[in-house]
């Protein structure tokens, strides 16, 4: 199983306890010049499939140590691609691609970052299965469209703005019923930002 590095303890309300100092000094070098604007990005939802099972069978300390297993992950391959974290949501995150660092490449960026998560999180899986008998799926959705960047403070908290269906799209697509069993589902405004894919 492929090693996470260390990452210092998340306090989901504080920004700069998770954000790398590379991403943080991009973000809040150019803050100024984002705030207010209208940007278009995507951004991606994760969460557990079966958390709630999860949460029931084991007791709070051996679902935190996998949770925190999760977050490490979602984290590293999230920062690997410029993602940002906008807010944890228990049993996983919602991260934005293209705001506040911008990139053109937005959509593939959050791609790269939606199937390196899989990857990473099929092999911590396999782990929690071998030692704990139950399965550990990750479920991810992507959308594109606009937003409006609000304020960014000196510790990285972000207020962004969802304009239309961009944010709530994002975070109804993992739950969607798949017949084919898959966990990564993406919609966007314009089948060229993911036609790779």
């Amino acid at each position: 199983m492929r090693k996470h590095k260390e990452t210092p303890l998340i306090h989901a309300g504080q920004p700069q306890s998770y954000t790398p100092k590379f991403l943080a000094d991009k973000i809040l070098k150019n803050r100024s010049a984002i705030e207010g604007e209208r940007k278009l990005i995507t951004v991606l939802f994760a969460d557990v499939a079966g958390y709630t099972s999860i949460a029931e069978k084991f007791d709070p300390e051996e679902v935190h140590q996998i949770m925190d297993g999760c977050f490490k992950i979602l984290m590293d391959e999230i920062h690997r691609f410029e993602g940002t974290i906008n807010q944890f949501t228990g049993d996983g995150v919602m991260a934005l691609f293209g705001a506040p660092v911008a990139h053109e490449d937005h959509a593939q960026r959050a791609c790269y970052a939606a199937l390196a998560v899989q990857k990473a999180i099929g092999e911590f899986g396999e782990k929690i299965k071998e030692d704990r008998g139950v399965d550990f799926l990750m479920r991810i959705g992507l959308n594109s469209g606009q937003v409006v960047v609000g304020s960014i403070g000196n510790d990285l908290r972000m207020d962004y703005t969802a304009i239309g269906d961009t944010t709530n799209l994002a975070l109804r697509l993992p739950h969607q019923k798949r017949r084919d069993k898959s966990f990564f589902l993406f919609y966007n405004w314009g089948h060229e930002n993911f036609n790779q894919y």
